[in-house]
């Protein structure tokens, strides 16, 4: 059972999924740039402000995190995220939220190893293929066949 991804015409890997924040009541369809280099799964800062998130009613240990766009402070947060292909897969962790800012970014999130790390991944740029295979999840729902 796989998943697949996408790559955008700069030729940056996605993944498509659902992100439901609980503190906020948000559910969203959403996506994810794979990064490999990050830590955690991240709502970058345009992402927080698209989304309306109220950054200060989060209850979650804060911090500050830097990668090549400078330092962003954060705030850790509960989150469920769902990815859909044969079977939906569920994972239930604790996502780092940036800081709203106004400046538009083209992506709006990371999915970090927190995430990946779950996953078998396979990355092919030239032929376009990003696939994962799960590892683990947390729930696994197997969707029924159409085929009938």
């Amino acid at each position: 059972m796989s998943l697949t991804g996408s790559f955008d015409d700069q030729g940056r890997p996605f993944m498509e999924g659902s992100l439901y924040l609980p503190e906020q009541g948000i559910s969203v369809s959403l996506s994810f740039l794979v990064d490999t280099g990050s830590d955690k799964t991240l709502l970058l800062p345009s992402g927080t402000a698209k989304l309306g998130i109220d950054f200060d009613r989060l209850g979650g240990a804060r911090g500050r995190m830097g990668g090549v766009g400078g330092a962003i402070r954060y705030a850790l947060t509960p989150a469920r995220l769902r990815f859909f292909g044969s079977s939906i897969y569920t994972y239930e962790l604790e996502i780092a939220v940036a800081e709203p800012e106004r400046r538009q970014s083209p992506v709006d999130a990371l999915l970090g190893r927190d995430i990946l790390e779950r996953w078998y991944l396979h990355y092919e740029r030239r032929s376009r293929l990003l696939r994962a295979e799960n590892i683990s999840a947390d729930e696994i729902r197997v969707l029924p066949d159409d085929a009938g």
